[in-house]
């Protein structure tokens, strides 16, 4: 049976909270096996017997705004796609070298980031900030804090359907659970 990884969009933030214990009971519940969780941020591996990584999106959403109360985007990769999302943030050459306070996230997507949105990050070009899409993941390097990059604000639009994570939590979901 396949496997897949999802990246739950804005769980565990202000009032939209679902404890990943019961996270892993609903499912299990609803016939997925080997569910694990990584993280309150929302990273869950679960494998079943659907072939469709939309399949599985669906019927993620469809159960967590049932058990929810809310709605939570479910975006889902096989561990092979997660793999090479990471195989692309370290192919990028860092436009920082090897800076000191230099932070690096991936937003990921469910469908591929347009063209035209690809060719405007990649010349957007601050002294601190860098802002790439490959795929469906758009790679984002930041010297500073988080809260002061300008970047997410500049691309607040593109990004408003993605669902962010450190590029070290990416690193760990990799390992855990990649191809």
């Amino acid at each position: 049976m396949p496997s897949y990884i999802a990246l739950l969009r804005a769980v565990n933030v202000g009032k939209r909270q679902v404890k990943m214990a019961s996270l892993r009971e609903w499912l299990e519940d609803e016939g997925f096996t080997d569910v694990e969780t990584y993280i309150q941020t929302g990273n869950v591996k679960v494998t079943t017997r659907m072939r469709s990584a939309a399949r599985v999106e669906a019927r993620l959403e469809k159960l967590l705004a049932e058990r929810c109360g809310f709605e939570v985007g479910c975006i889902v990769f096989t561990p092979a796609q997660l793999s090479s999302v990471l195989d692309d943030a370290e192919d990028l050459d860092p436009p920082f070298g090897k800076a000191e306070g230099q932070r690096r996230y991936v937003v990921f997507f469910k469908d591929a980031v347009p063209a035209a949105h690809g060719k405007e990050m990649a010349d957007y070009a601050p002294a601190d900030e860098r802002i790439f899409a490959r795929g469906r993941a758009v790679h984002v390097w930041i010297r500073g804090s988080f809260h002061d990059a300008k970047v997410f604000g500049k691309f607040g639009k593109e990004l408003a359907s993605g669902t962010n994570r450190d590029l070290k939590v990416v690193r760990t979901l990799v390992e855990k659970w990649g191809a």
